[in-house]
């Protein structure tokens, strides 16, 4: 079993790796997905990863979060749990919190990066899961 401190640790590893859509390959390259499914695998928590999600927002990544994860409600989120934000419209980004940061692939800057968890990334939180065997 792992633990939230294991899902820390692990994230930190995967900073600085590139970002590349539909991939989940710690130092060559993932998006989001990828870096929050490696995550979890390398922490031996058993996720089902697809590399062929439409990289537009359609609500498939609302519906897969509910079917792998367990929706909590609180604030603030707690290490080792997966934020779902959005920029506009339907969720479409997924992030690791690590307590006060997060740590997520940022299309914007082309590499998962640590960032604090301030105003501007909860104003685009729009749910918070936490893995099964942690919820």
């Amino acid at each position: 079993m792992t633990t939230r401190e294991a899902l820390v640790n692990e994230a930190l590893t995967w900073i600085d790796t590139p970002f590349r859509p539909n991939q989940m390959c710690k130092g060559a390259g993932a998006d989001c997905i990828g870096v929050c499914a490696g995550i979890a695998l390398a922490c031996g928590i058993e996720i089902r990863y697809r590399a062929d999600y439409p990289m537009t927002p359609d609500g498939s990544l609302t519906r897969e979060l509910r079917a792998q994860l367990v929706q909590v409600h609180r604030d603030p989120p707690l290490p080792g749990d997966i934020l779902m934000m959005t920029f506009e419209g339907e969720p479409h980004h997924v992030a690791l919190c690590i307590g006060d940061d997060i740590v997520h692939a940022y299309a914007q800057v082309r590499r998962c990066v640590r960032q604090p968890y301030d105003d501007y990334w909860r104003s685009k939180t729009r749910g918070v899961f936490a893995f099964k065997e942690l919820a």
